[in-house]
């Protein structure tokens, strides 16, 4: 749609209206033809489809199977086991319903950004139908509406601006810019005008923040601009949690794997003898039960909550558990401009008398102080209590410079009250008001400097009058020239004494001086941008405000480098999304963009590998912030929309709140990845004993662990002892190395850990299979499974504390205390002692109580794992020891 080409007229013509509304009886007749000023959502998903949507994971089905078989095999008494009901099959269900609960809770805890959107839509506008002025709902409104307009009311839909006085909206949620914009009805821009550009148009949900006006509805619903954002939030997909996807990966590897040995040890065993067939498919249940870490679900869900918790301490709300683990991959932050790294309130940062610039510790001197009353006079805005502004934020910031260095300024001004005013307007681009102050009638003038100084015949210096000369005129146009390249807003300020009616107080008038503002940067964005660049995370610039303004702020706060390309909309649209891949490369801030503009960017980032953080405030950006890996809104000045479409929401509004989640995010990845390792390799060990004992029945009968013994192991004393593995603390030097790659999650190095640390735990376990049946001569099969069992329950429990640090010694200093492992080994020991010692427990998982004897033996397999980590470490070290030596000697070399 260009409405913002066509004049009002051609569109009041169009819709069948006038400057007198629409009829009565045309209201119903547009509402069908045009649509309705509401935003419907597409249909959710129902509870049940969710709950399905958890059986497609690898881990869910196999397990599914796996207890299914083994109710129908209790039920036919195919099993070994007395019980009428399959244990194995209730604890698996069990574990499939509790993983299916928090799963469906999580997914029903979906976004509510349209919900937010239809609140931020005006709930009542003045509309004008058959000459009449009504107030109505402005869900009643219908395209060819005629709207009033005036100073505080929120839009209620898109409109075609005609009859505007000094109208200024503030667009900032919508489109990044960071001031009112200041509306002119009577100009025709071209068809290609980018949104933040149409002057000539008022969009739904920004706030007119002065002056009065009428407005031709164009558009209602989903086809305002807001509407699109609404679609955009409807159709943007929620990015797969990279977690998810690596768990999900790690799962469908261990279930391949599992499923090739389960055929190989089944087609063993029916080999040996073709008609223990219920045997060798127990033997493939425990195989499966073993492939499938159980408990990594649970441990994964605590580590990350227990993140969040620290991370809420820190003021960073996270919507979603996992994006605490997503956070610790983010290599490029794209942050919006206005309210993220800058404050969204307009700040004087310059003061001229003349032109000679004012030092900040001389505001209070008499000879300027009329200066800066003349910006205090000639304003409507107000400071209510904590300073909230009401009104115009460049006219509050001249309010706030007074309050800080102009003594009871709010005396006088409340003493000299306006009498007159002549509102601003877009032809003479100022506004004048006129006072009474000590008898005298004074206008004050501020506005455009090049509207104000052609109708200045005196100019005040220092507070000295004298008459302004041409070289003044051009000088003063100079310091606006050099001001407006470093993106300074100016205002220029007069006064007039010599009127006799007020209409006329803006001829002849005095120049004081001007002033230059910008929307300043947050304090401790800087220092944040440089530290998250000695952390390999990139900072990207995305906003709707003007290149100039975009590139002067990217500047200061470290994002990019002087001369550096900036890319705008109109050369966004030209581009293709290949050319674009290419772009986002090497360019770091885009401005005058669109909300498809910045999720073609973010899409763009991803698909060149980049896992990407968004942040940001306003309704523009919230596709974006939903498109993202991570999704960060501002808690204060954030809109409701965006902290929906969030996956992360900063309390404070402070930058570097999102360094620190990243850091904690970096800690949790760290630590997740040690636990991954640690229960893994037990699945590891559990594949093996099962495999060798089938190969081998005749040595290893019975079966050393049962399918429910396995449980056990994977659910208990594997998972509290990695819940405690993975609330290790974070290194000190965290922040001083590049993010850890998509690719980096289970690297050859890991998979070696993995399995170099199973064959160590199941030749331990199998070796005191071993030793229990020939040496020690048990007189049981429970009494020899209760042995194998124990020596792995045990030397798993050994080597959590070895999985700590891959290079460290566990005796270090340097290897940082964390006491929950000690807790967690403690409580895994217990259980399994009671599992083993307590009669009737034993019974239930075919064991019997051992000896104090044979307690021993069992400790003397636990150390080993320790005994071979230690040796392992230290190799390691002295390996990168004399790398390190040799480098040394060769840098004396090349400098000798």
């Amino acid at each position: 749609m260009t409405y913002h080409a066509e004049d009002p007229i051609s569109i009041l013509k169009e819709f069948n209206s006038s400057p007198k509304g629409l009829t009565k009886n045309q209201i119903e007749e547009h509402r069908a033809k045009y649509g309705s000023n509401t935003l419907s959502s597409k249909k959710k998903k129902p509870v049940y489809v969710l709950i399905l949507e958890q059986f497609k994971e690898p881990m869910t089905i196999i397990l599914l199977v796996a207890a299914i078989f083994g109710f129908v095999s209790t039920a036919c008494g195919w099993g070994d086991d007395d019980s009428p009901v399959s244990i194995e099959g209730i604890v698996l269900i069990v574990i499939l319903a509790i993983n299916s609960i928090i799963t469906v809770i999580q997914e029903l805890k979906t976004t509510s950004a349209l919900d937010a959107l239809k609140k931020m839509t005006a709930p009542t506008c003045r509309v004008i139908r058959d000459g009449v002025e009504e107030k109505i709902p402005s869900t009643d409104l219908v395209v060819g509406d005629v709207i009033y307009l005036d100073d505080g009311c929120v839009v209620p839909a898109d409109l075609r601006l005609f009859d505007c006085a000094a109208l200024k909206v503030d667009e900032s949620s919508l489109t990044g810019e960071s001031v009112p914009v200041e509306k002119n009805s009577d100009i025709k821009l071209s068809a290609k005008a980018l949104l933040a550009d149409r002057i000539n148009m008022a969009y739904s949900s920004t706030i007119v923040t002065n002056g009065k006006g009428f407005g031709i509805v164009t558009a209602v619903g989903r086809q305002t601009e807001v509407g699109k954002i609404a679609q955009l939030l409807d159709d943007t997909d929620q990015q797969e949690i990279p977690l998810k996807h690596k768990l999900n990966t790690v799962c469908k590897c261990l279930t391949l794997v599992g499923a090739i040995v389960c055929v190989i040890v089944i087609a063993i065993s029916l080999i040996g003898d073709i008609n223990s067939w219920t045997k060798a498919i127990f033997l493939g249940i425990s195989l499966a039960v073993s492939v499938i870490p159980e408990g990594l679900p649970a441990t994964s869900t605590i580590v990350m909550a227990v993140g969040v918790q620290k991370m809420a301490k820190h003021n960073a709300l996270v919507k979603q558990l996992a994006s605490v683990e997503t956070l610790g991959s983010v290599n490029v932050i794209c942050s919006d401009k206005t309210g993220t790294l800058t404050q969204n309130k307009m700040e004087i940062k310059h003061v001229y008398s003349g032109y000679t610039e004012v030092e900040l510790a001389q505001y209070s001197s008499d000879k300027y102080r009329e200066l800066m009353m003349a910006g205090v006079y000639c304003n409507n805005a107000y400071l209510e209590k904590n300073d909230e502004l009401l009104g115009d934020p460049t006219e509050g910031s001249f309010l706030m410079l007074a309050k800080k260095y102009l003594k009871s300024w709010k005396s006088a001004r409340e003493k000299n009250q306006k009498i007159e005013e002549l509102p601003f307007d877009s032809i003479r681009k100022c506004m004048t008001t006129v006072h009474k102050i000590d008898g005298k009638m004074v206008a004050y003038t501020k506005g455009s400097i090049e509207s104000i100084i052609g109708k200045c015949t005196t100019i005040m210096i220092n507070g000295e009058v004298r008459k302004i000369t041409d070289k003044d005129k051009k000088a003063i146009l100079a310091l606006v020239d050099e001001l407006a390249v470093k993106a300074l807003r100016t205002l220029g300020l007069a006064k007039n004494t010599k009127f006799t009616d007020y209409l006329q107080a803006e001829n002849d008038m005095t120049w004081l001086g001007l002033v230059a503002m910008f929307d300043p940067p947050r304090e401790e964005v800087k220092e944040t941008i440089a530290k998250c660049h000695r952390a390999g995370i990139r900072v990207i610039m995305i906003t709707g405000d003007h290149p100039s303004t975009a590139r002067a702020v990217a500047e200061y706060v470290g994002i990019c480098q002087p001369k550096e390309k900036v890319l705008d909309g109109s050369h966004l649209a030209k581009l293709k999304f290949n050319q674009l891949c290419n772009e986002v490369k090497t360019v770091n801030v885009f401005a005058r963009v669109s909300p498809t503009d910045k999720i073609n960017i973010v899409k763009a980032l991803q698909h060149n590998g980049q896992v990407v953080s968004m942040t940001g405030d306003g309704v523009n950006d919230s596709p974006s912030l939903k498109m993202a890996d991570v999704g960060v809104a501002m808690g204060i000045t954030g809109t409701d929309v965006a902290k929906d479409a969030a996956d992360m929401i900063l309390l404070d509004d402070d930058f570097n709140t999102i360094e620190k989640a990243i850091e904690e995010g970096r800690r949790i990845y760290n630590n997740i990845q040690k636990v991954i390792a640690f229960l893994v390799s037990g699945n590891v060990a559990e594949i093996l004993i099962i495999l060798v004992a089938a190969i081998f029945t005749d040595v290893f009968n019975p079966t050393p662990l049962t399918a429910i013994l396995i449980l056990f192991v994977n659910l208990l004393t594997d998972t509290i002892p990695g819940i405690a593995l993975g609330l290790d603390k974070a290194s000190p030097n965290l922040m001083e190395y590049p993010p850890i790659g998509k690719k980096d999650f289970l690297n050859k190095k890991s998979i070696f850990q993995i399995i170099y640390y199973g064959v160590i735990l199941a030749v331990i376990a199998l070796g005191a299979f071993v030793l229990g049946k020939y040496a020690i001569n048990f007189g049981s099969d429970e009494h020899l499974i209760a042995f194998t069992f124990a020596t792995l329950s045990f030397t798993e429990m050994a080597l959590i504390f070895c999985f700590k640090s891959s290079s460290i010694s566990i005796f270090s200093r340097h290897l940082k205390y964390n006491p929950w492992i000690f807790y967690s080994a403690i409580i895994s020991v217990v259980l399994t002692v009671l599992i083993i010692m307590v009669p009737g427990v034993n019974g239930i998982f075919s064991m019997k109580a051992l000896s104090w004897v044979e307690w021993m033996y069992v400790l003397g397999f636990s150390l080993i794992p320790i005994i071979i980590a230690e040796i392992t470490k230290t190799i390691k070290r002295f390996k990168k020891n004399r790398r390190k030596r040799l480098a040394a000697v060769a840098a004396s070399i090349a400098e000798a």
